[in-house]
């Protein structure tokens, strides 16, 4: 990713679910991989649910991963806001800070 070259995304689980409080949320498990030799520290994901008719972004988040040695991966999950109806697409970019 931008900045983070050596850390990648794999997405594990995007599902919608329904939220009491919050209605229609989006369920998102994510696997963040170091492939380089040493530690990441600061990994924080951008994460965006885009709608795949319009390309809009519905909901966006940054996350933080935290420190991720060298070879290793981090399991991170997160909530987004979306409807039940539409279908969506998940984008996430790592970031370094």
């Amino acid at each position: 990713g931008p900045g983070a070259p050596w850390v990648s995304v794999n997405l594990i689980q995007s599902e919608p679910t329904w939220s009491l409080s919050r209605g229609c949320v989006w369920e998102t498990t994510l696997q963040v991989y170091n492939t380089g030799e040493v530690e990441a520290r600061n990994v924080n994901l951008r994460l965006e649910l885009v709608d795949i008719e319009s390309g809009a972004i519905r909901d966006s988040m940054d996350i933080f991963a935290g420190t991720i040695p060298g070879g290793e991966s981090k399991i991170v999950r997160a909530e987004l806001d979306g409807d039940c109806i539409n279908e969506y697409t998940l984008k996430a970019t790592p970031i370094l800070i």
